[in-house]
């Protein structure tokens, strides 16, 4: 956008923070100003042509799912956070009662617990457990 403002007036200049990806896995974290104002700030016109830029950083979004439903968690939780490119993000499966952890799937494999997801993109993981046996005792009576 291109205002001409004059010399010496005051205006205010802001930008909505964060931002969106239309498929919502990517957000854009204001980092600042090219005039190293806040978010939401006001200028004083120039005297000569100036270009204020917003500058923002990029985050993914990390999706983590159990199955079956309600046979344990994982850690970091809830579901959702935004991290930063490159970021090794540490997981870690915690089986419910009667289940044990058997395996990841989506963006992370193998059965090591807990396991790393390196951020380059949204990524979504998930914890696979299976239920534990039961041991069953049968008795006869004379």
């Amino acid at each position: 956008m291109t205002f001409n403002w004059t010399p010496g007036s005051t205006h205010p200049i802001s930008t909505p923070a964060p931002q969106y990806s239309p498929d919502s896995h990517t957000r854009y974290s204001f980092t600042s100003w090219s005039d190293g104002g806040a978010q939401s700030h006001t200028i004083t016109a120039p005297s000569v042509s100036t270009t204020y830029t917003a500058s923002f950083s990029t985050q993914y979004l990390l999706d983590t799912a159990i199955s079956p439903a309600g046979s344990g968690t994982v850690t970091p939780a809830p579901s959702g956070p935004w991290y930063n490119p490159g970021q090794a993000v540490s997981l870690t499966a915690n089986a419910g009662a009667g289940y044990t952890f058997a395996s990841w799937g989506g963006a992370a494999s193998g059965s090591a617990n807990p396991t790393s997801v390196t951020m380059s993109g949204y990524r979504s993981v998930i914890a696979n457990f299976t239920p534990t046996g039961v041991e069953v005792t049968i008795a006869s009576s004379p």
